[in-house]
């Protein structure tokens, strides 16, 4: 009987051993009790209880392991007018780390959920239930050496399981860094694979990344990265395909010199045991080159092939821009002026040949445009200021696609004033816009807007504020008939915001509501939109609680009010 008790005993005397190096840091966790109403065509409630527990330590030393875990459950009801359902809800994580502050730390990762839903309707007297796990795991090996390169080795693991599906997806990488200033290389591969209980198919990916940085200089720069994609969807012999691309880019942006360039090479092949096989060369360069302090100019070309069975493709462009922005120069009286001019000349190239036909495309374009501004400010008092503006553009380009010329004209006119008083401030604005399009089709597009805004302290614990605005817009557009439409539209919007750090004395009590208005004027269908929300939240020591009320209302549709409560107790 002794032997039977000591023989007992054996795997409790080696848990105690196992777990006794174990020393735990901190713990904690909470417990919240959510719920929610919601009313609208239909009415729902919803009860939920939620508890959480995490705690975490070292074993033997802190150099040696450190490890974490928590474990969480939820009860839930929601109750409709024709449905009711209750879900249980368990989930924990878990972490353990070796060596965590040396050269080579190792961590493993694991959570597992599980979700239980049982519902019952009241119409078809019919009740079910429905679940699914979801476990992850997640290994890292790390090694540093003590010439500055990085090793890692990962795997990753997702297992879902459900009342009808289940699936599974596991992942393997790993990665090198080199760093030995100003080279830095880095190489990295990763392999995938997936199935699902809906697919007999397995599909695999592999993805391996050859990256190179230089960088001699914060001005220069240079990057090379290659890589290598290969899939095969396993839905049959023909689903495998790969992807080799390899580009390399500079930088060259010297601080004190007027002249930036910077440009690119691709090269991309794509091949599939279908068949398909694809072939692309892409280059670009661009210059960018400051004349003065207020003049630049920028230059780019960019030239591209493709080559795809028996077609192939060729494509080029360039670009010449030119711009200029002229000293602030004082009118009196508070005024100044500023003008802008810019300029543009392009010209793009593609030719297509394939057996039996050869096209070749030509377009060539100018553009440029003109605007000024006129813009003033000043202080009206010593709480008072007044600001307007007035601006004026004209723009036009032209392509040989196109046989007329389009050309914009825009006006535009801004005033603006603000109060600070001892209570709060005022603004209020004005804008108004014209803006009209000459070529192939005619367009006008007027607006003018209108807004007021104050905020106000009513004592040293609340506040309040609002503002309404006006905005009415028109345009016309030449359809290819050659008629002309006209709208118009006109909107309003109504806001209103109350703010308390202490309602009704109580310390630590937030309160805060907003109104929304919106509407447009003079449309058939109702637009209008309401939205009043108010909520309050409280926090004292390690317990915190918000509760809150909104309610909406879209045209003529059915109110949605909606009531939350959550109360938090921390431990």
């Amino acid at each position: 009987m002794l032997v039977g008790c000591a023989l007992a005993g054996l795997p409790f005397a080696a848990a105690q051993a196992a777990f006794s190096s174990f020393i735990p840091l901190n713990w904690g966790g909470s417990i919240s009790y959510n719920y929610g109403y919601v009313s609208a065509a239909t009415e729902s409630e919803r009860m939920q209880l939620l508890g959480t527990v995490n705690a975490g330590g070292y074993v033997w030393q802190p150099w040696f392991a450190t490890t974490s875990a928590a474990l969480s459950l939820g009860l839930t009801n929601t109750e409709t007018t024709t449905s009711s359902a209750d879900s249980n809800l368990v989930s924990g994580t878990f972490s353990f780390s070796v060596f965590p502050f040396s050269r080579f730390p190792f961590t493993l990762s694991y959570s597992r959920s599980d979700s239980r839903t049982a519902s019952f309707s009241d119409l078809t007297q019919l009740s079910g239930s429905v679940y699914h796990q979801l476990s992850r795991l997640s290994l890292r090996q790390m090694y540093s050496a003590r010439g500055g390169s990085l090793s890692t080795l990962w795997y990753y693991r997702s297992d879902f399981s459900g009342a009808e599906t289940s699936s599974l997806t596991e992942a393997y990488g790993f990665s090198h860094q080199i760093q030995s200033a100003p080279n830095t290389l880095s190489l990295t591969a990763n392999y995938s694979t997936s199935e699902s209980s809906e697919s007999d198919s397995r599909p695999e990916s592999l993805v391996l990344a050859l990256n190179h940085i230089y960088t001699p200089h914060p001005e220069t720069g240079v990057t090379n990265l290659l890589t290598y994609l290969v899939t095969d969807s396993g839905a049959g012999v023909s689903a495998e395909s790969s992807v080799t691309q390899g580009s390399s880019s500079f930088y060259w942006r010297p601080e004190h010199r007027s002249l930036s360039v910077s440009g690119g090479v691709r090269a991309s092949k794509s091949e599939s045991s279908g068949g398909s096989d694809r072939r692309s060369l892409d280059t670009n360069i661009g210059v960018n080159y400051r004349i003065t302090r207020r003049a630049s100019m920028r230059a780019g070309l960019t030239v591209g092939t493709a080559e795809s069975g028996n077609s192939r493709s060729l494509t080029s462009s360039q670009s010449l821009g030119i711009s200029y922005s002229s000293h602030r120069y004082p009118l009196g009286a508070g005024f100044d002026w500023v003008w802008t001019t810019s300029g543009t000349a392009g010209n793009s190239l593609s030719r297509m040949e394939s057996p039996g036909r050869k096209e070749t495309n030509s377009t060539r374009s100018l553009g440029g445009g003109l605007t000024h501004n006129v813009s003033g400010q000043w202080a009206l008092g010593r709480a008072a200021s007044l600001s307007t503006g007035f601006s004026q553009g004209l723009s036009a380009s032209k392509s040989s696609a196109v046989k007329e010329v389009s050309k914009t004209v825009s006006n535009s006119f801004n005033m603006s004033s603000s109060y600070r008083g001892r209570r709060g401030t005022t603004y209020g604005g004005v804008q108004m816009s014209d803006s009209r399009s000459m070529g192939e089709r005619a367009a006008v597009f007027q607006r003018a807007a209108v807004n007021l805004t104050q905020d106000l302290t009513l004592s040293r614990l609340s506040t309040i504020g609002g503002h309404i605005s006006f905005d009415i817009n028109r345009q016309e557009s030449q359809v290819e008939s050659g008629n002309t439409e006209t709208g118009s539209r006109r909107y309003a919007n109504l806001g209103l915001n109350y703010q308390n750090q202490r309602p009704f004395g109580i310390y630590n009590l937030r309160f805060r509501s907003r109104f929304g208005a919106s509407k447009e004027i003079g449309n058939d269908i109702p637009s209008q939109r309401l939205d009043w929300d108010n909520r309050f939240q409280y926090r004292l020591g390690l317990l915190s609680m918000a509760a809150s009320f909104r309610m909406t209302q879209s045209g003529e549709g059915v109110p949605v009010k909606s009531l939350y409560f959550q109360a938090t107790r921390s431990f």
